[in-house]
C-alpha cells in the first residue's frame, strides 16, 4: 500500500480508505477520506506515490455517482496496457442525462455538485509535472487521470447546468446568484482543461468553452441561458 504521508497514523487512515475503495464501498471511503486529516491541497514537492491518496478521494466521489468503480479505479496505478481503452467504453455507456435526472428528482443534485466539484480540485491537486504524459517526471498513470478529470468535468457540467435551469425556473435567485452559477460552469471547464493532458479531451473542453463564450448575451448566465436553449 503506497502511503500518503510519513505518520504512522494516516499510513493507517489511508489503508482504511483503500479497502473501503476495493469494496467500491463509497460512502464509506468518502467519510474516511473526508474524516482522515488528508491534504486536499498538498505541497508539490513530493513524490509522486505520495499523492494517490487524492486519485483514490477524487474517485470515491465518481464512484458513489456512477462514474467510477472496477473499470476506472482498477486502472490507477496498473501500467497493464490490456485494460486500455475500458474506461472510454464505460463512459460511451454512461448516460449523464439521466443520472443528472435521478440526482434531481431525489433531490441530491445539490450534493452531487459539491462532491464532483471537490474531485475535480482533488485531481487538480495532483501535480501536473506528474500527470503530463509528455513530461520527464511523468507516472504511469497520467493518462487515466487525464481521462478521469474529463470524464469528471462533463458530468459536474451537465449537473451544474440542470442546476442553473432549475434556478432559472422557479425565480428565486437574484441575477448576481445566477451569474455565479454560470461562472461556475466556466470554473469548471477551466478546472478541467488543466487536469487533462490528452489533446483530444482537451480539445472537446475547450470546444465547450468556446460554445458557451460565444452565445449572445451580455452575462455568462444569459449566455449560460442561450447555450441550454439553443
Amino acid at each position: 500500500m503506497i502511503v500518503a504521508c510519513s505518520t504512522e497514523e494516516t499510513e493507517s487512515a489511508e489503508g482504511d480508505c483503500y479497502a473501503s475503495v476495493l469494496e467500491e464501498a463509497w460512502d464509506d471511503a468518502i467519510t474516511c477520506f473526508e474524516n482522515g486529516g488528508f491534504e486536499e491541497s498538498p505541497a508539490q514537492d513530493k513524490p509522486a506515490e505520495d499523492y494517490e491518496y487524492l486519485l483514490q478521494w477524487a474517485g470515491s466521489y465518481g464512484g458513489k455517482y456512477g462514474l467510477a468503480g472496477s473499470g476506472l479505479l482498477s486502472t490507477l496505478g496498473s501500467d497493464d496496457d490490456s485494460n486500455e481503452g475500458s474506461e472510454s467504453e464505460e463512459e460511451s455507456s454512461f448516460d449523464f442525462s439521466a443520472q443528472v435526472r435521478s440526482l434531481t428528482e431525489s433531490g441530491q443534485l445539490t450534493l452531487a455538485i459539491t462532491q464532483l466539484t471537490r474531485a475535480v480540485a482533488l485531481l487538480n491537486a495532483f501535480p501536473a509535472k506528474y500527470r503530463t504524459e509528455s513530461s520527464a517526471e511523468s507516472v504511469y498513470y497520467a493518462k487515466d487521470i487525464s481521462l478521469i478529470g474529463a470524464i469528471f468535468t462533463a458530468f459536474l457540467v451537465e449537473m451544474q447546468k440542470q442546476d442553473f435551469s432549475n434556478s432559472l425556473s422557479d425565480g428565486t435567485l437574484t441575477q448576481e446568484e445566477l451569474v455565479a452559477k454560470a461562472d461556475a460552469v466556466l470554473e469548471t471547464l477551466a478546472n478541467g482543461g488543466d487536469i487533462v493532458g490528452d489533446p483530444s479531451l482537451k480539445e472537446a473542453i475547450d470546444k465547450q468553452i468556446s460554445e458557451l463564450e460565444n452565445q449572445p448575451g451580455d452575462s455568462t448566465a444569459e449566455k449560460l441561458e442561450a447555450l441550454i436553449n439553443s
